[in-house]
């Protein structure tokens, strides 16, 4: 429920963006959404699962593709993943983020649709560094509340608490605070993996 090798819930990038945002105006709404299934089977995946977290929302923030093994036709399949999610909510702002392992491949078919649709990308691949990573032999926190020592490679592989904060910061320093405060309180949906 919350990301991987991050010590504790709060210092996942979505709850670290969020508390970003409550510190800004505390009266936002917001949902996050996990939708790696997409990337894992992003031929079949079914995108109406996603209206209730489009409908309403202000920003709708996408940050995904770690989980994608496969290349065949990725480009063209992200971008309707994104014109779904515009013709869902075609008043929404929308933030395309990259992925923080380094893959040209996809960091650069994700980048070109953001610019073929004229929406923000965030890269983050510069953060695939061993400072922004967790360690075997780190300990996080379960759910069920007790530590756990990190022993497979892959979660440690994964960006720790530093690294967390630094896909946070990138992705609310692209937002445009240019809202007066007394409008209406913006709702937003950060959907990742």
């Amino acid at each position: 429920e919350w990301g991987m090798a991050a010590t504790i819930r709060e210092n996942d990038y979505v709850h670290k963006f969020l508390s970003m945002l409550e510190a800004i105006n505390p009266d936002a709404t917001s949902d996050a959404l996990n939708i790696a299934p997409w990337e894992t089977d992003y031929l079949t995946f079914d995108k109406s699962t996603l209206d209730p977290y489009l409908i309403g929302k202000d920003l709708i923030i996408v940050r995904l593709g770690e989980n994608v093994t496969y290349y065949s036709d990725f480009q063209n399949q992200y971008k309707i993943l994104i014109e779904y999610m515009q013709s869902v909510n075609p008043e929404a702002k929308f933030i395309l983020g990259g992925q923080f392992w380094a893959d040209a491949t996809k960091e650069l078919a994700m980048q070109n649709v953001a610019n073929e649709l004229g929406f923000p990308f965030v890269t983050l691949d510069y953060l695939d560094l061993p400072e922004y990573k967790e360690t075997l032999g780190g300990i996080v926190y379960g759910d069920d509340g007790l530590t756990h020592t990190i022993t497979n490679a892959g979660v440690a592989n994964h960006p720790n608490d530093l690294g967390m904060l630094k896909i946070a910061t990138a992705l609310f320093s692209a937002i445009n605070f240019t809202r007066k405060s007394e409008e209406v309180t913006p709702q937003i949906t950060l959907l990742s993996d």
